[in-house]
């Protein structure tokens, strides 16, 4: 998994399959603010994300425990708009590093793995 917080890019996080074959996720969580949050859509992520002050366009995945991630990346979420607005981008940049995403996801041969960033 790579959350993307650069300067001069948009704001995104990405999971990354490179090797274990055909991933099937089982679950996503974001802990923050001493909180855990099930993500099954993007719009989750912009809940947690959104105070009111911006206008987020934000896109992504929607996600199900058989949402099968194959060799390559997965995007799970991006703000669109995050480099349009400075004081946006760098709230975003700000609260994604606060942010732990959990993933769990098991292979076709339904051996069990968790990931936390």
């Amino acid at each position: 998994m790579r959350k993307n917080l650069r300067e001069d890019n948009l704001v995104s996080v990405t999971i990354y399959n490179n090797g274990l074959g055909p991933a099937i996720l089982t679950l996503i969580e974001v802990v923050f603010s001493g909180n855990t949050y099930p993500i099954k859509k993007s719009s989750d992520i912009t809940k947690i994300l959104d105070n009111g002050m911006y206008n987020m366009l934000a896109t992504g995945k929607d996600f199900n425990n058989t949402s099968l991630l194959a060799g390559g990346k997965y995007i799970l979420y991006t703000i669109e708009n995050s480099l349009e607005n400075k004081q946006l981008h760098e709230y975003l940049r700000q609260k994604f590093r606060e942010m732990i995403f959990k993933l769990e996801y098991k292979s076709l041969y339904n051996l069990k793995y968790k990931y936390s960033d």
